[in-house]
């Protein structure tokens, strides 16, 4: 894989992990789900490193700062449009 696809793809598992925290949030517990497993059948690896990423404060944690969650993920797309490509 490309660092381009690289990214490109770490952004849409972003993105999906994003939406699903989001509808978590709305209390929508099936959309959470469906996106969650949706992120891992995109590339398991990525999540696990996310995952373990905001388990040990690298990666802003969407429950307790939402906004250094958003930042990031917006700041992961950037980086993937720039790189090549648009991501979603």
């Amino acid at each position: 894989m490309t660092e381009m696809t690289r990214a490109q793809q770490t952004a849409r598992v972003l993105a999906l992990l994003d939406e699903s925290f989001q509808a978590r949030a709305r209390g929508d517990r099936a959309e959470f789900d469906r996106l969650a497993q949706e992120a891992v059948r995109l590339d398991v690896d990525c999540v696990s490193v996310i995952q373990g990423g905001i388990v040990i404060g690298e990666i802003p944690n969407p429950e307790t700062d939402y906004a250094g969650w958003s930042d990031y993920v917006a700041t992961a797309q950037e980086q993937a449009e720039q790189e090549g490509g648009a991501t979603a």
